[in-house]
């Protein structure tokens, strides 16, 4: 645990680290498929992107406890890496076994050569800028971010023959009202044209709000509450999402490698039905924090790329139980996105970028593109 995530600079607990978030979801714990995952790992290569983050951290941790041959740990931030290091070994895992990369994912020359020297067998591509209304305002980063960096570890890691690619997307991929969900779906047909075109599964894990990860609103709320603040509910209390705790987004990730999955392209879910308002939320972590009645709730507008109710599927879309509990598949995708190739797509907008298109052209462009994705 660092300082920042479990315990402040003065040694005070963090008030996120006091819930329980499958309690508060009044949902049963994910099981673990032990089986599923020692053959997805076991003796395997693997390696992750963004391996220092929220996601990345539990997966690194998840995955090292089924011996792989080799986990390949890359992230951009220097104290974060450091920090995972210290974590795995204190942890008891064989350092020999790991290997650390201090590298942007954007940087093709690196994150060629690292494959190269590792040829994984899987990769997780986590490393990504995620905040709605960032994106909104500074298009032309998270451009350059999610989609350049997408599609170099995607196609870099096709080149060294990679037997399966897993990519956290996310519900706003769906339709997207976003700039950020536009650069989600975008990667997701890359995804899709990469696997058509190589031997290369690839599979999307579209992902709901993870309650406890870093920057969430599960842990923002408890951090209001515990400082005595209000709590803002943006758009309108009638506002839902979906919501997941840390330990089922693990699995989604982990049990997107498993064999069960061996289609060339695969969307997953998890299942995180119903959806919840959020003000609903708000409440439930003012409880477990010991508060009484009602929190104190100040409604405001809806932030730059929010909707008021999220959208799991498209509309040629459905979804069925998959093999490993908590988990759903996605049914109804073409194997190929028609049009413009993927590939090609990116280029132009990264050159449009690269060029100094202004930010709101450079957002109509990629959401229009998006929304021609099918």
């Amino acid at each position: 645990m660092t300082i920042g995530e479990g315990q402040g600079a003065r040694g005070a607990v963090a008030p996120e680290t006091l819930i329980d978030w499958d309690r508060l979801l009044d949902r049963p714990r994910v099981p673990v498929e032990v089986e599923a995952l020692r053959a997805a790992f076991a003796g395997r290569r693997v390696a992750i992107t963004g391996a220092a983050g929220s996601l990345g951290r539990e997966l690194a941790a998840t995955v090292a406890t089924y011996q792989p041959a080799s986990l390949t740990l890359i992230d951009s931030g220097e104290a974060g890496l450091f920090a995972l290091r210290e974590a795995l070994l204190a942890a008891g895992h064989i350092e020999g076994s790991l290997q650390f990369h201090l590298t942007d994912v954007r940087n093709r020359r690196r994150i060629a050569a690292i494959f190269a020297a590792t040829r994984p067998e899987v990769v997780f591509h986590l490393a990504a800028y995620k905040h709605v209304p960032w994106a909104e305002s500074q298009p032309s980063e998270y451009l350059d971010a999610n989609l350049g960096g997408g599609r170099v570890v995607i196609e870099e890691a096709a080149r060294v023959g990679a037997a399966r690619v897993v990519y956290p997307s996310t519900d706003k991929a769906v339709n997207p009202p976003s700039l950020y969900g536009a650069t989600k779906r975008i990667i997701e047909a890359q995804l899709r044209e990469i696997a058509a075109g190589s031997g290369t599964r690839c599979v999307a894990a579209r992902f709901v709000n993870v309650l406890g990860s870093q920057g969430s609103v599960g842990v923002t709320f408890a951090r209001r509450i515990a400082a005595g603040k209000p709590l803002p509910i943006t758009g309108d209390p009638t506002m839902t999402r979906y919501w997941i705790a840390p330990h089922h987004g693990t699995l989604l990730l982990a049990y997107a490698a498993a064999p069960a999955f061996d289609e060339p392209f695969t969307i997953l879910l998890p299942d995180a039905l119903p959806a919840v308002p959020v003000v609903e939320i708000a409440r439930r972590i003012w409880a477990q924090l010991g508060r009484a009645g009602e929190p104190p709730v100040v409604v405001t507008g809806s932030r730059p790329g929010e909707r008021l109710h999220e959208e799991l599927v498209g509309a040629s879309e459905g979804y069925e139980p998959a093999p490993y509990r908590g988990i759903l598949l996605v049914r109804g995708m073409s194997d190929v996105p028609p049009g413009t190739p993927i590939a090609t797509g990116i280029g132009e907008l990264l050159a449009a970028v690269e060029a100094g298109t202004p930010e709101d052209e450079l957002k109509a462009r990629a959401l229009a593109w998006a929304h021609t994705i099918r």
